[in-house]
């Protein structure tokens, strides 16, 4: 099981399509702190927890006050041996500060100057570049795209897995889920508190919730959509 970390909301860009502004709208000025960081942490190692990936997203990870400390925890404490991020790319000096403790990072080719791009390339970083163009949230639910064939089943290092998203001391069913609340309304069938069993309630995932129909990590959402 992999765990996505929302760790801020805050971002340096504001991007026409960003997928993510309904949670930053939601949270507005929210960064996890150290005291979170290490809640999380304890409470993993007292359930003997351990991730196949923690991942920092939001939000810009680059501009968490807290990025440099955090990573080193979340390095030495032994609920992980890999963790990345997903960046729009624009910060790459905070990235290299880090880079020997995360196993890859994903950037966003598209949102960065071509100097940018040319410094991540000569860096010899284990690097995901994605070159997608940003893409709307869909404005009302596609038919027949049930049981999703879900991205969230994979992770960065290319292993099949489910992730969870933690956000502000909730854990998510799906790590899109709160991205789209404002059209699917979340009930309990899709979250619980992070101090509830969630080891059982998310070992066998299904992608076959009423959301799935709104969401473009669901393949096939992209392949009608594209």
């Amino acid at each position: 099981m992999d765990i996505n970390l929302w760790v801020t909301s805050k971002c340096n860009l504001k991007c026409p399509l960003c997928c993510v502004k309904y949670t930053q709208n939601k949270l507005p000025n929210y960064e996890m702190s150290i005291e979170e960081v290490n809640y999380i942490i304890q409470s993993s190692r007292d359930r003997g927890i351990v991730y196949g990936m923690i991942l920092f997203g939001g939000g810009e990870p680059t501009v968490w006050a807290h990025l440099k400390e955090a990573t080193e925890l979340f390095y030495n404490s032994e609920i992980t041996k890999n963790i990345t991020l997903v960046s729009n790319g624009t910060n790459p000096e905070k990235i290299f500060e880090i880079n020997h403790m995360l196993s890859c990072y994903a950037i966003s080719a598209t949102q960065i100057s071509t100097k940018q791009l040319e410094i991540f390339e000569k860096s010899g970083h284990n690097i995901i570049y994605n070159f997608g163009q940003h893409r709307p949230l869909l404005n009302k639910p596609l038919d027949n795209v049930l049981p999703a064939t879900c991205c969230n089943e994979r992770n960065y290092l290319g292993d099949k897995g489910d992730q969870i998203i933690y956000v502000n001391g909730k854990i998510y069913y799906c790590c899109w889920a709160p991205f789209l609340d404002e059209k699917v309304k979340l009930t309990e069938d899709l979250y619980c508190n992070f101090e509830d069993d969630f080891i059982t309630k998310f070992t066998n995932k299904k992608y076959d919730k009423e959301i799935c129909r709104y969401c473009y990590c669901n393949d096939k959402v992209w392949i009608k959509t594209d």
